[in-house]
């Protein structure tokens, strides 16, 4: 993994070069449609209405996917002003063009990206359908290099981020779910604090 990403690193203008010049009509117009599916927006959407008319595992999953996708957009938001790389398209003198802290070279990491792999690392592992939600959210990735916003660094770090974070949160929602021990302290008359550990 490591490797991949060094070898992504030291050849993303070459894979920039070659996506773009492998385009064709088809994929221009599934790019877009593709890449919907990682915004920010609709995701949210999609999880609410998941969440709303399924069943107390759907609530479930949903509220770990919308704790995923604010707690890795924390750190994407972060990272991409911090960094202050230029986008492809905007970017005539090379990949690794860094302008540090601000918000308008916003291109490392993918935000897309994560987005999709925070969904696809919660919804894959709850519903055993990780195959089916990872390459739907690689393609995500993909149609956000083939439209020329990110360098394939940049996905690559989306995805890790997503991917990490998403399963993280699934994991410490089972242990809440499954508490070893509780303590519960009297707040007020009727009302009793209880912490889960």
């Amino acid at each position: 993994r490591v490797a991949a990403g060094i070898y992504l690193g030291f050849n993303d203008a070459k894979i920039n070069d070659w996506t773009q010049a492998h385009k064709t009509e088809t994929l221009d117009w599934i790019a877009p449609k593709v890449t919907l599916m990682g915004d920010g927006l609709v995701e949210l959407a999609a999880i609410g209405l998941f969440g709303s008319i399924g069943g107390k595992k759907e609530k479930l999953v949903a509220r770990n996917a919308v704790e995923s996708f604010i707690e890795a957009g924390a750190v994407v938001t972060a990272m991409k002003y911090l960094i202050g790389r230029r986008r492809p398209d905007k970017s005539p003198s090379g990949a690794w063009n860094l302008s540090g802290p601000n918000f308008n070279n916003d291109s490392f990491p993918s935000g897309h990206t994560f987005a999709a792999f925070s969904l696809a690392s919660v919804v894959g592992d709850a519903y055993d359908c990780e195959i089916t939600a990872y390459a739907v959210a690689g393609l995500v990735g993909l149609s956000r290099m083939y439209l020329e916003r990110h360098w394939s660094t940049d996905v690559l770090v989306g995805a890790v981020i997503g991917t990490l974070i998403g399963r993280m949160n699934r994991l410490t929602a089972e242990e809440r779910s499954n508490p070893s021990a509780a303590l519960s302290v009297p707040f007020s008359p009727g009302v009793m604090l209880t912490y889960l550990f």
